[in-house]
């Protein structure tokens, strides 16, 4: 995939309106609430992380498949704990993790 190819999925403008294309309710949901957070005037941005950490096993579960995670550039990530209303964002990420149910093999 190149940069071409995920463009419209990197605009939450864009996303809004694929919504009804989507086919999710997971999905739907989530972009609302972006879009929603995104446009008050104090965008809340725990929430905000919170949503898109929490949104690979809800659709998941949704879809009734396994996701696997993975995280690079991990320097970059750190870089939003100097977001005032994160600090943290691996005990974030920790925290949201171990409210997720564990599939049974």
């Amino acid at each position: 995939m190149n940069d071409e190819n995920i463009a419209p999925y990197l605009d939450i403008n864009a996303l809004v309106k694929k919504t009804d294309v989507i086919g999710s309710d997971v999905a739907r949901d989530t972009i609302h609430s972006f879009f929603d957070e995104l446009n008050k005037a104090r965008p809340n941005q725990r929430l905000m992380l919170e949503l898109a950490f929490d949104f690979p096993e809800k659709f998941a579960k949704e879809r009734n498949i396994h996701i696997v995670l993975l995280l690079d550039e991990f320097q970059r990530i750190k870089e939003i704990d100097n977001f005032p209303q994160i600090r943290d964002v691996l005990g974030l990420f920790r925290s949201v993790l171990q409210t997720q149910s564990k599939p049974t093999m």
